[in-house]
């Protein structure tokens, strides 16, 4: 492969990878949530989209968020891959840089259908 193309297929792999956990966390979340209203009276019985995109908007902010702070700037996908995040200095990504980067990869989530 070329020396452009491999970097980006590990990225884009690391990102996919990424997205099956936090997909799998949503799957779990959306599951268990009605389960544990059957103990306390809660608004989201009945899951309705907008519910469901907001969890899934926040499982992800969480995730990425998480991974940057937690992890020195990797996910869970990018350690499969033996992937890190640095900036130009060789450093870990600061808090600033991480929300940044999770912001953009929302947006770039929010296009994938398009």
């Amino acid at each position: 492969m070329g020396m452009i193309q491999e970097p980006m297929l590990r990225r884009s792999g690391a990102f996919l990878v990424d997205l099956l956990l936090i997909s799998v966390l949503y799957s779990a979340g959306i599951n268990l949530l009605p389960e544990l209203s059957l103990f306390t009276p809660a608004p989201w019985v009945g899951i309705t989209f907008s519910h469901g995109a907001l969890l899934y908007g926040i499982l992800t902010v969480a995730y990425f968020l998480g991974a940057d702070l937690m992890n020195k700037g990797n996910s869970p996908g990018k350690d499969i891959l033996r992937m890190r995040t640095v900036g130009m200095d060789g450093k870990p990504p600061t808090v600033e840089i991480a929300m940044v980067r999770t912001l953009l990869k929302l947006v770039s989530i929010s296009l994938l259908p398009v």
